[in-house]
């Protein structure tokens, strides 16, 4: 896991950030936007740390909810329902 930044340009003469979430299951690399959709903050423990305890999840370091790494489907937390 680690996490890029994307340059999205809202007009041509300026340049936004966005911190990008980029992990594996298997071969397959999945993407999100790092930023817990429940508290709008970014999800790593630590740099570049964003798996849960048993490495199956994604998980949010403020309220600890649980995305599946495929969809990016909150399972566990407050936000049950809601995607990154």
């Amino acid at each position: 896991e680690s996490t890029k930044l994307l340059k999205r340009k809202k007009d041509p003469e300026e340049e936004v950030s966005v911190p990008l979430i980029v992990a594996r299951k298997g071969a397959v690399a999945y993407g999100y936007i790092n930023k817990c959709p429940h508290a709008r903050l970014p999800l790593e423990w630590f740099p570049d740390r964003f798996m849960s305890e048993d490495n199956e999840f994604l998980q949010c370091s403020s309220h600890g909810a649980l995305f599946e790494v495929e969809t990016g489907l909150c399972v566990g937390g407050p936000c049950v329902g809601k995607s990154l």
